[in-house]
């Protein structure tokens, strides 16, 4: 319906550049809470891998740092 694809476009709009990266599924699936991000809690990997991907060293995983991690490949 138009509402649901208004809330889709409202929600992509508030999250700014994060929305424009393509997260893989496994980023979708550890992202329990849905909330764009993965904490050290919700990261499935171990701790070297977190870090390879919290490019900014604040304790969370972001579309967009995986994104870049991957375009750096």
């Amino acid at each position: 319906s138009h509402v649901h694809l208004a809330n889709a476009i409202a929600a992509q709009r508030d999250h700014g550049e994060a929305s424009k990266a393509e997260a893989p599924d496994w980023f979708v699936g550890m992202d329990r809470n849905r909330d764009g991000d993965l904490s050290r809690r919700e990261f499935q990997g171990s701790p070297r891998q977190f870090a390879k991907y919290d490019r900014d060293g604040d304790g969370l995983i972001s579309r967009l740092e995986v994104e870049q991690s991957a375009s750096k490949n």
